[in-house]
């Protein structure tokens, strides 16, 4: 083999090396831009969670509270449409 063949192939496999690598860094970047986006998503959800879980947790109190409160409430005085005729 003459000096100017293994220069080329070198330079052939060089590239080739550098082509590879630059597919892997855009894998690479593709998938950490995947990642990111699942966890922007799964932040929404564990919100969206929390907001339902207050929510929960304010209508187990009030009807809590309204189950224990002290008295009843009074009922309304219902009358006879009647007495109005007059």
């Amino acid at each position: 083999m003459k000096l100017k063949q293994v220069s080329r192939l070198f330079f052939g496999m060089v590239s080739l090396v550098l082509l590879l690598n630059l597919g892997l860094l855009q894998g690479v970047r593709l998938a950490q831009d995947h990642i990111e986006s699942t966890f922007s998503r799964a932040e929404e959800a564990h919100a969206e969670v929390d907001d339902l879980v207050q929510g929960t947790e304010l209508m187990a109190s009030l009807v809590q509270s309204y189950h224990h409160r002290p008295h009843p409430l009074p009922r309304p005085v219902l009358r006879d449409p009647g007495h109005l005729a007059g």
